[in-house]
């Protein structure tokens, strides 16, 4: 479940439906989710097809996280599309989900090969904030655990640090 622009979004795995709930509890919309996205996992609790949202360009998509090669899907008011890659618009744009960042432009998932890095966000503008118990400004220097860093990226050297500390996997 996830809040977006004021309505309420539930994905059921029993179902296999996406649901958009207004704050005054109304159904407005339901989708039935295409077989290539259905969650395959039924004797789990929870589902692993989720909500992720893109903060930058202010946009909703639905994926399965245990299957991330099924794409992610646009969640909007009147449907539920499979995503097109290299748009325009998903130039240099990522959803950071899962511990990867997804290029939404190339259809490419960078894993993050770092144990170090957690409670990570990619903001409205597209910067990268993460904390970590290494410091990343000195890397050779040992440090405890103890310490903990909150570290900026800027949108424009995203790309560079995912090159850098992570691994791609082009799809």
């Amino acid at each position: 479940m996830v809040v977006f622009k004021d309505k309420i979004y539930i994905y059921s795995n029993v179902t296999s439906k996406v649901y958009e709930i207004s704050q005054d509890l109304e159904l407005l919309h339901s989708w039935i989710v295409e077989d290539n996205l259905k969650d395959t996992s039924a004797e789990r609790e929870e589902a692993s097809v989720q909500f992720v949202i893109q903060r930058e360009l202010n946009e909703l998509f639905l994926f399965n996280i245990e299957e991330p090669e099924q794409g992610f899907y646009m969640v909007d008011e009147n449907s539920l599309d499979k995503l097109k890659y290299g748009q325009d618009k998903y130039k240099h744009k990522y959803i950071l989900a899962n511990n990867c960042f997804y290029n939404l432009y190339d259809n490419q998932v960078i894993l993050s090969d770092n144990e170090a890095v957690f409670q990570q966000i990619l903001d409205e503008q597209g910067d990268y904030y993460f904390m970590s118990t290494k410091d990343f400004s000195n890397p050779k220097k040992d440090t405890e655990n103890k310490t903990i860093y909150l570290k900026k990226i800027d949108k424009k050297s995203v790309p560079l640090f995912l090159a850098e500390v992570g691994k791609s996997r082009d799809k």
